[in-house]
């Protein structure tokens, strides 16, 4: 499995801005965590590596690449 290249998180990049982990903006968004971490794979927005195990995204990021008209409704929902 191809893993996501991860950014690491300074003080200095979240002062105005919002980052939160894939399961919070999932719900955000109505999909589900997992699919947040393969659009992200894909190149889409950046994982931000907050320690070793807890990664988050940039809601901005995110909601900009979902309001593009990138994401294909059927596929982001789990329908086959």
């Amino acid at each position: 499995m191809k893993h996501a290249k991860h950014t690491k998180v300074t003080s200095a990049a979240v002062a105005d801005r919002q980052f939160c982990k894939a399961k919070v903006i999932a719900s955000k968004i109505g999909t589900c965590a997992r699919t947040i971490h393969r659009w992200s794979a894909a190149g889409h927005f950046a994982a931000r590596k907050v320690t070793e195990r807890v990664v988050v995204y940039d809601l901005a990021e995110v909601l900009a690449f979902v309001e593009a008209g990138k994401v294909d409704r059927t596929t982001a929902a789990g329908a086959k």
